[in-house]
């Protein structure tokens, strides 16, 4: 009954949060990869407007984060928190643990240009 449903969102919670972790570090490695590729450029920007740039690819990251996070959370079996497609393709290997893990510029790939 209720007991059963609690461990089970316990469990899925559990399995769940690495998961998330690792999504929301992948995408904060990119982000922040190309904003030094565009450092140069950046540099001549104010400081304020430096902080917006950065305020702005923050909240883009969010942003992108978001469905597919709460779609993460509302999984209610551990079995199924890993099994859901990501909304593209191109983003489905973020959330395999089985990816051997870190980001593009730790594994030596260069950025995107």
């Amino acid at each position: 009954g209720e007991e059963v449903e609690r461990y089970t969102a316990g469990a899925a919670a559990r399995l769940v949060a690495p998961v998330l972790v690792s999504m929301r570090e992948k995408f904060e490695d990119v982000r922040v990869t190309e904003l030094a590729h565009f450092d140069a450029r950046l540099a001549a920007l104010a400081p304020a407007d430096r902080e917006l740039v950065e305020q702005l690819t923050k909240r883009l990251v969010a942003k992108m984060l978001h469905t597919p996070t709460v779609r993460l959370k509302k999984r209610r079996a551990p079995r199924e928190a890993l099994g859901w497609p990501m909304p593209c393709g191109c983003c489905s290997t973020l959330i395999n643990p089985n990816d051997g893990g870190g980001s593009p510029r730790r594994q030596g790939a260069s950025p995107v240009t």
